[in-house]
């Protein structure tokens, strides 16, 4: 539902009315302010409306994406919709969760929904059946958690049930929320809400990594969907790794934003995997849960930080040890 099947209709005069929340009227809700991440899509991309924007213009045929392949338009539409889109109104249900909880209604909803029910749906999606872990059939679920499982299988990161790692801490975190919200224990919501928030990044980065990969050998001008996909999850992420780290941002950029004239992913798609690293040290995103591809991790980046020296640490340590020698006899002799 979106361009001109974007109204939001009620059935008037019913006593069953309800209301039809569209692709569009989720892309353009006041509700996104409720989320502290909003600001950051807002000012990197100077446009309130951003994925609308993105949106729209692939519809009516503008910009770099409006006249790019069939393919190419299909992935950039359904990447924005999934992982900008629905991915911001998920984090805005979290923060109107938090202000249902603080306001004392967790049920101030259409329809009187429960506000953390509201969380789960947007994560998790109506598609994924009732076994635990979701579906095994990837092509059912759209939203988040299916990206999730997704990826996991690529990185190496499932539990032993067979899902992502990183949905099963989510997982237990919706549990904790519920808890958290029917008690209106608000404080400790808001921790399990940032808890939310930070893991619900690692798919977008397994989702660069993998990208990276497949655009290391492909040119600027290519009609291959894997460019569209890689720049939509690029999109999706960098407004959060720049608000961290700007140097890394600018990496994303010039390797998976793609330029008239420039390969993409020049550096590699290590380099793109290491431009993560502060986000998620910043984030206290475990390399576990993120885990390697086809031999490039964006953990590297900590094994290269815990022995920053390399071949030359000996060396460093002789080093140390002469320069507080000659400071001790220094010293005796003053």
């Amino acid at each position: 539902m979106y361009g001109k099947n974007s109204e939001v209709y009620r059935a008037p005069g019913s006593s069953d009315a309800y209301t039809v929340r569209s692709l569009q009227s989720l892309a353009t809700s006041a509700l996104r302010k409720k989320s502290p991440w909003y600001t950051l899509f807002e000012d990197y991309f100077q446009d309130p409306n951003y994925a609308d924007t993105i949106v729209m213009d692939v519809f009516e045929g503008r910009g770099k994406w409006g006249n790019s392949a069939r393919e190419q338009k299909a992935e950039m539409l359904t990447k924005t919709i999934q992982y900008q889109v629905l991915y911001m109104y998920l984090l805005a249900e979290a923060g109107d969760a938090d202000a249902d909880c603080r306001s004392g209604d967790k049920n101030d909803n259409v329809g009187g929904a429960h506000s953390w029910d509201e969380v789960a749906a947007y994560y998790i999606g109506s598609l994924e059946g009732v076994a635990r872990g979701g579906s095994t059939d990837f092509a059912d679920g759209q939203l988040q958690w299916n990206l999730a499982n997704k990826r996991s299988t690529q990185f190496n990161t499932q539990v032993p049930e067979g899902y992502a790692l990183v949905n099963s801490e989510i997982e237990d975190d919706l549990y904790a929320g519920k808890g958290e919200l029917d008690a209106y224990a608000c404080d400790s919501l808001a921790k399990t809400i940032k808890r939310i928030e930070r893991n619900s990044i690692v798919p977008l980065i397994q989702s660069v990594i993998r990208y990276a990969l497949k655009m290391e050998d492909l040119t600027y001008s290519s009609s291959s969907k894997d460019i569209a996909e890689g720049e939509a999850f690029a999109l999706a992420v960098l407004p959060i790794v720049k608000s961290v780290d700007k140097p890394g941002a600018i990496v994303l950029e010039n390797n998976m934003i793609i330029q008239d004239g420039v390969q993409p992913v020049a550096e590699g798609a290590q380099r793109v995997a290491d431009a993560f690293y502060k986000t998620m040290v910043e984030f206290e995103l475990e390399c576990e849960l993120v885990g390697q591809a086809d031999g490039v991790s964006a953990c590297d980046m900590f094994r290269k930080m815990s022995n920053p020296a390399g071949p030359f640490a000996s060396v460093s340590l002789i080093s140390s040890v002469a320069v507080v020698g000659v400071s001790i006899l220094l010293v005796a002799f003053a």
